[in-house]
């Protein structure tokens, strides 16, 4: 099964001791991934679990049920048609672009997801639920 995982190393600019945590990535890249409800749900999933390692249907399980109330998606779609566009995007965009940035080691052939916390997205992500409870209360009638 997929599974998406972080790697640490990559962010690496010195020789580091077992016993530090990796440097958070720069901030164009935290804001960059956190303007996208996807990579957002994608990151809470991760960053809410103790496992370092989840399969990529689990994680795309957890997205669809997050993201599946914006209405922003053409209300003829099914279900099913919906998670499948939601696999693929998840598969051939997000996923990628996540492991480009530095913040999660995404195994295409394994089907895995490695990652590991960090406090500066962990930072990012608590805010970022803030805000949007709070807009949704502004909104609501």
């Amino acid at each position: 099964m997929p599974r998406v995982s972080f790697d640490s190393k990559r962010h690496d600019s010195h020789v580091k001791s077992p016993a530090e945590e990796p440097p958070p990535p720069p901030i164009e890249v935290l804001f960059d991934v956190a303007r996208d409800k996807y990579r957002r749900a994608i990151l809470q999933y991760l960053d809410g679990i103790t496992e370092n390692v989840v399969d990529v249907a689990d994680l795309v399980a957890h997205v669809h049920a997050t993201t599946s109330g914006d209405t922003s998606e053409s209300p003829s779609e099914e279900p099913r048609e919906s998670g499948a566009l939601e696999l693929e995007t998840l598969h051939h965009y997000h996923l990628p672009l996540l492991d480009a940035a530095g913040l999660i080691t995404y195994d295409i052939l394994q089907q895995e997801v490695h990652y590991q916390k960090q406090p500066m997205v962990a930072g990012l992500l608590a805010f970022s639920r803030r805000y949007t409870e709070r807009n949704e209360e502004a909104t609501s009638p």
